[in-house]
């Protein structure tokens, strides 16, 4: 709880003292105290100290460890290091942590955002060929990327190929957005 109202009222510094010192006693933080201060590192593009912090940890479980490191992957997306993104993804794989369709789906939304459509779209096709089971969040990112960016087609595509995902009110409002735009009324 004190870490969380250092870190609330801005004090990085002395929670970061604090974790410190509780952890020289052995009285480690509950997961949700080092998540706030793992939020609030990344956050500021503390990335170094907050991987530190994450490797000086306590045993994790499988659980615990995919959602730190999911906010590591949204820390390099955030940040625009697609790259950092996916490495830590790929290592997440080979290193029998669990990737989820959440991570996946930060690093594909955010580099449908920048306009990287074709490597969002390759990546989505990787997860496939890895097992990730993809939903229709993941399907209307890249579909919204396609039609924001004016290529109605290939989102089209993308959005036939994935049959078996439900459309829904996202997908279908990205193409009534995009004719819309473009003054098609009536197709849309």
């Amino acid at each position: 709880m004190l870490v969380r109202c250092c870190v609330d009222v801005g004090k990085v510094g002395p929670a970061l003292q604090l974790m410190e010192r509780m952890e020289r006693l052995e009285f480690f933080p509950s997961v949700g105290g080092y998540v706030v201060l793992f939020e609030t590192l990344l956050e500021s593009g503390r990335l170094s100290l907050a991987w530190e912090m994450f490797v000086e940890m306590p045993s994790l479980d499988n659980c615990s460890s995919c959602m730190f490191l999911g906010l590591f992957v949204h820390a390099f997306v955030k940040h625009g290091d697609f790259g950092g993104a996916w490495k830590l993804v790929c290592e997440m794989w080979s290193g029998g942590v669990g990737v989820d369709v959440f991570i996946c789906t930060t690093v594909i939304h955010g580099l449908c955002k920048h306009g990287l459509l074709r490597e969002g779209t390759s990546l989505l096709y990787k997860m496939l060929q890895m097992v990730v089971i993809v939903d229709s969040v993941l399907i209307s990112s890249i579909i919204n990327g396609y039609c924001k960016a004016g290529r109605m087609l290939e989102g089209a595509k993308v959005f036939r190929s994935f049959s078996e995902c439900v459309p829904d009110v996202f997908m279908y409002n990205s193409f009534m957005l995009r004719l819309c735009r473009d003054g098609n009324m009536i197709e849309a």
